[in-house]
C-alpha cells in the first residue's frame, strides 16, 4: 500500500500505518517519511481489511487520520482464475491473459489454450512461448514465470492481425474457461 506525502509547518518525519481490527484502529508500523509504500502480509484470504495513516512531525504534533483505504483478499480457490483482454484495432489486435494463484500452493505448468483462426499472424509474445495448431494455439511459461507463487499474478499474451478480421476468443486455462 502506499499514500501521499503529507505537509505542515515543521517537518513531517514519519507516520503511523494502522489497521482497523476489531472496531478499533491499531498501529501496526511507524516507519519514517520516506517510507510511504509499505507491504503487508500475512493477511487472510477472501478477508475484508481497512488501513489508514497518521502523520507526525519533528515536534511531536500528529495528523488526523486518513480517510482508510480498504480492499478484499481473494479467496482460496481450488485453481487458479484467469482473467482476458483483447484489445482490438482492426485488423489487428493485442491479447493479455492475466493468471491468478488464487490457491494455498505454487502453482507451475500452466497452459493457456485460445483459438485463433489459421488465417491469423501472430507476432511477439511476452511471457511465455506460444505454438499453433490450425485454429487453435497455446502459451506455456516462460522459464522465469513457469511457478507462480500463492497470491501473485503473471501476464502472458501475444499481438497480431487477422484477414478477415478475427480477434482471439475462447481463453482457457489449464482447460478451464478465463473471463473477459
Amino acid at each position: 500500500m502506499s499514500w501521499g506525502e503529507a505537509t505542515d509547518n515543521v517537518q513531517v518525519t514519519g507516520y503511523h500505518l494502522q489497521q482497523l481490527v476489531g472496531g478499533s484502529w491499531t498501529t501496526i508500523r511507524t516507519v519514517a517519511a520516506h517510507q510511504r509504500f509499505q507491504t503487508v502480509s500475512g493477511l487472510t484470504p477472501g478477508s475484508a481489511y481497512s488501513f489508514a495513516v497518521i502523520a507526525f512531525d519533528a515536534a511531536g504534533n500528529t495528523s488526523v487520520r486518513s480517510d482508510p483505504g480498504g480492499f478484499t483478499t481473494l479467496a482460496l480457490t481450488a485453481t487458479p482464475a484467469c482473467r482476458v483482454q483483447v484489445i482490438t484495432f482492426s485488423p489487428g489486435f493485442q491479447a493479455t491473459v492475466t493468471i491468478v494463484n488464487t490457491t494455498s500452493a505454487a502453482t507451475n505448468g500452466w497452459t493457456i489454450g485460445f483459438d485463433l483462426p489459421a488465417t491469423a499472424s501472430t507476432g511477439g509474445t511476452f511471457n511465455g512461448v506460444m505454438s499453433r495448431s490450425g485454429g487453435s494455439g497455446t502459451i506455456t511459461p516462460a522459464v522465469y514465470n513457469a511457478a507462480i507463487a500463492p497470491g501473485v499474478q503473471s501476464f502472458v499474451g501475444f499481438s497480431g492481425s487477422a484477414a478477415p478480421f478475427t480477434p482471439p476468443s475462447g481463453f482457457t486455462l489449464n482447460g478451464l474457461p478465463c473471463t473477459g
